[in-house]
């Protein structure tokens, strides 16, 4: 499930304005309130059926698009941190599979790039932790652990840090770098 943050046009709430797509679910999030306008389940938006209503638990460095890494990973540690470290342990794998890989805060996550192309990301939501690979349908996965019917896309939720290695996390970033 991929979080992504675009600029918003005023909608009558005063202050910072960002709209969150969340599988074609619309927030509109004050930045200094966090207030929420969410789309009802049913309503068609940007072409999307939304199946269900979903809240979404950011802080306010959380709905930019892009800020810095460190911030990033303090707003986790502090409002997520049962995620905390299932991050950090993937953040690792990722950074010890390929020495060209570079790290970027965007989406609402952090994403990796080789050579400037997407390879994957981290994303933190408030039930689990999402790793998505860009291309992770062509990845070899015999006990089908990675969700998604996207064309190119696919993504493994993970719970704890258990399931780093229950669910071959390193497998799948190994493919992802290639």
């Amino acid at each position: 499930m991929q979080v992504i943050v675009a600029p918003s046009p005023d909608l009558g709430i005063k202050g910072k304005l960002a709209d969150v797509y969340l599988d074609g679910v619309s927030e509109t999030l004050n930045e200094m309130g966090l207030q929420r306008k969410m789309r009802r389940p049913g309503v068609t938006f940007d072409g999307f059926l939304v199946d269900e209503k979903i809240d979404l638990s950011l802080s306010k460095d959380m709905v930019q698009s892009e800020h810095n890494l460190e911030t990033h990973l303090r707003d986790i540690r502090e409002h997520s941190f049962e995620f905390y470290d299932v991050v950090l342990r993937i953040r690792s794998l990722f950074l010890g599979t390929s020495p060209g890989l570079t790290e970027a805060v965007k989406y609402g996550g952090i994403v990796f790039l080789k050579e400037k192309e997407l390879v994957g990301g981290i994303f933190v939501y408030k039930e689990h932790v999402s790793v998505e690979f860009s291309h992770g349908a062509s990845f070899r996965d015999p006990d089908a652990l990675l969700q998604g019917n996207g064309k190119y896309r696919r993504h493994i939720k993970l719970h704890d840090l258990e399931e780093v290695e229950a669910k071959h996390v390193a497998d799948f970033i190994t493919q992802a770098c290639r």
